[in-house]
C-alpha cells in the first residue's frame, strides 16, 4: 500500500494494526520506539486532561486516510504526546493479538 494513496481510514488502520502485529511498525520511526520504552520513559500522570488529548489525536489518525500523512502528523506532534501515541499504538497491538490468539476449534 502506498504511503500517498488515500484509502477509507477503517482500511487504513486495519492495514496498520497488521503490519504492525507483523513487526513492521508504518507509523513510527525507530528511534521513537525506543525513546517510548526506554527505562527513562516514563507515562506520565496524564489526568483526565491528558488522556482527552491522547484520545483525541488517536481519533485524528484513524481519520487521515494515508501512511505518509498520518506519519507526517504525528511528525509534527509535541515529543511527549507522539511517545504516548506510540505507547498506546503498542497497547492497542497488544489488545488485538490477545483477542485472536484464542482460537476454539
Amino acid at each position: 500500500m502506498s504511503s500517498t494513496h488515500h484509502v477509507p481510514a477503517a482500511q487504513l488502520m486495519d492495514y496498520i494494526l497488521e503490519r504492525g502485529r507483523a513487526g513492521e511498525h508504518l507509523l513510527f520511526d525507530d528511534t521513537l520506539i525506543r525513546a517510548t520504552f526506554s527505562p527513562e520513559f516514563g507515562l506520565p500522570n496524564q489526568g483526565a486532561e491528558g488522556l482527552a488529548r491522547v484520545t483525541t489525536t488517536l481519533k485524528t489518525l484513524t481519520q487521515l486516510g494515508t501512511i505518509g500523512g498520518t506519519r507526517e502528523f504525528i511528525a509534527r506532534l509535541p515529543r511527549d504526546l507522539q511517545e504516548q501515541v506510540c505507547f498506546h499504538y503498542f497497547q492497542i497491538l497488544e489488545s488485538v493479538a490477545s483477542t485472536e490468539e484464542v482460537v476454539l476449534h
